[in-house]
Order: structure tokens, then C-alpha cells, then sequence
């Protein structure tokens, strides 16, 4: 094997390897301020009214263990199991019209992931002037702790401004199937590899979904469709390593819920476009085994601020 193999196994699809083992480990962070104000500006700079400084701290360790298993030439089947732990930090200021007084809360949770499995097909193969183009169909399975019917509350009796959920999921609560196209083509020294990819989150009814402490609410929930794709370039510097760049971008429908016997409702600030830029490293240990390194920074609001990913397949 080689640096080059390596990246397209986890890009796009190597059907010459019969099982491939990856464990890996994922940390990303995100840090986000929000000032809101309730009153007036009475005279040029001079606020009369409710000042609140609200600031969230995110972290997201993720554990996982991805596994292949290649039936022919053209046909690989997957699966992929998260465990992940989250830990938000929040902080709010403006008690009592002064944002010299803050409260903050800290919560962690972990659990088992959402769990993913599906197939690649090959379609083309490479050519001197077309590119390998392979087919994937999957599935995710809501096996996490979903987000839904998790009670908000008040952790400082003191800051009502200060309002956190009673723990954090794992998982997104719902079935979603997806539908992706990946394309790979040589241009020695280097390849160039690109892909789309639309995921389709299933309606599902929950016996709550309401946040408020002191009640339940039975309802439907359709989170967002989304549409992905990506366009990169990688190179080897020698047997051992490669670099590679990439650009991926996510559109997110609006998530809807339906309460009792109401109809559909769209949840405001739900749809997102999700931008990051990528670079990583792939070295190769030996025969079987290779380290894989990624660095993904976030390019706007709705994206993480950062995270960085290590994986090591093992060939067998």
C-alpha cells in the first residue's frame, strides 16, 4: 500500500483491500457569544433596560471504530460505531442590569453514538481520461440519546437569564438515509477528488418534545434534509506521506416538529450552511497499518471553530 491509498480509503473507496479496521478519535470545539438586548438607547449610547451576555463553550470527543469488507471489485460494505463525549460550558451576565454579575453552568454526558452502516459500489473505473467514480447508499440508526423532550432549566435561582438543558445527546433520535457520488482521477504526481452526498432524516414521533420542566407534549419531529459536497487535491511526497486539501461544504434544510394533532411548524434558525477547510497528513507505518491526521477549520458561524481528527486502519 501507499500514502495515496490510505487517503482514498477514507475519501472515496480502495476495493483492492478485503477488511480494513480504522479506529480513530475526533476532538472539535466551538465557542460562541451572543449579546441580547430588551430596552432602548435613550439618549446616543445610554441603554435603559435588560443587558444579557450569554456565552457557550463547546467540546466533542469522539471515539469511534469504522470497519470495511469488500465482497468483489466493485462492491464494499461498512460500519461505523461512535462513542462520544460532550462537554458545554455556559455563562451568562446581566443580573440585575449589570454585566459585572454572571453566572455559569457545566454539563458533560457520554454515550453511545449514532451508528452508520451502507455499501460503496464502483460504477467507473479510472481511465486515461475519466475519473473512478463509486456509489454509496447508507444508513445512520438513532442508537445515541436524542435531543428531544430534554428539560431546560435554571441551574442559578439567582440569574433567571442563565438557562441550560438538564443534559446533553449523543445522537440525533432519528433514522436518515443518505445518497452519495464520489470521483477520484490521477494527475501524476497528484489526484483530485470530489463528491455530493444528500442525507434524508426520517419523520419520528416522540412521547415528549417539549423543553419546559413542567411538561410533556407528544409530537412528530423532521429534522433537515442536508446536501454535501467536497473538492480536494492530494499529493505524495514519497512512499511514506502525503498531503492533502480539502474544501467541504453542508446545506441544511429547516428541521419542522408537530405538536399533538397541529400541523407542521418550521423551527426558526434551523437551516445552516456548514463551510470547512481541511488539510491532513497520511503516513504509512508499515504493510498493514497507516496514521491518518486531519485539521478542520470552520469558515462560518454555523460551523465548528475547529477539529482534529487521528485514524489508523489496519489492513488484514
Amino acid at each position: 500500500q501507499n500514502s495515496l491509498e490510505n487517503l482514498l480509503q477514507e475519501q472515496h473507496a480502495v476495493f483492492s483491500r478485503r477488511w480494513v479496521i480504522a479506529p480513530g478519535i475526533t476532538y472539535s470545539g466551538s465557542d460562541r457569544k451572543q449579546i441580547s438586548l430588551n430596552g432602548f438607547l435613550a439618549v446616543d449610547a445610554i441603554f435603559l433596560g435588560r443587558l444579557d451576555v450569554d456565552e457557550v463553550d463547546n467540546r466533542v470527543i469522539t471515539v469511534d471504530v469504522s470497519a470495511r469488507y469488500t465482497l468483489s471489485d466493485a462492491v464494499q460494505l461498512y460500519l461505523k460505531v461512535p462513542y462520544v463525549y460532550r462537554r458545554a460550558e455556559y455563562a451568562s451576565a446581566g443580573v440585575e442590569f449589570s454585566s459585572a454579575n454572571s453566572s455559569e453552568a457545566k454539563l458533560d454526558d457520554k454515550a453511545l453514538g449514532d451508528i452508520s452502516f451502507g455499501a460503496f459500489f464502483r460504477l467507473a473505473t479510472e481511465t486515461a481520461t475519466t475519473p473512478d467514480v463509486v456509489l454509496n447508499l447508507g444508513a445512520r440508526a438513532p442508537t445515541g440519546t436524542d435531543p428531544f423532550g430534554i428539560k431546560v432549566v435554571a441551574p442559578d435561582p439567582n440569574n433567571t437569564n442563565l438557562r441550560v438543558p438538564g443534559e446533553l445527546p449523543t445522537g440525533s433520535g432519528v433514522w436518515a438515509g443518505t445518497l452519495g457520488l464520489s470521483m477520484v482521477k490521477t494527475l501524476d504526481p497528484a489526484i483530485v477528488f470530489g463528491g455530493i452526498e444528500y442525507t434524508y432524516q426520517f419523520d419520528e414521533r416522540f412521547d415528549d418534545i417539549s423543553t419546559a420542566p413542567d411538561n410533556e407534549t407528544p409530537g412528530e419531529v423532521q429534522l433537515g434534509s442536508s446536501l454535501q459536497f467536497n473538492l480536494g487535491t492530494a499529493f505524495a511526497l514519497n512512499e511514506l506521506m502525503s498531503l492533502n486539501f480539502s474544501f467541504t461544504n453542508q446545506l441544511l434544510n429547516d428541521s419542522r416538529i408537530k405538536s399533538g394533532g397541529g400541523s407542521w411548524v418550521s423551527i426558526p434558525g434551523s437551516s445552516a450552511n456548514i463551510a470547512t477547510f481541511n488539510i491532513g497528513s497520511t503516513f504509512n507505518i508499515n504493510k498493514q497499518r497507516s496514521l491518518s491526521v486531519t485539521l478542520a477549520t470552520g469558515l462560518n458561524r454555523e460551523a465548528s471553530d475547529f477539529g482534529l481528527n487521528f485514524r489508523m486502519p489496519f489492513v488484514i
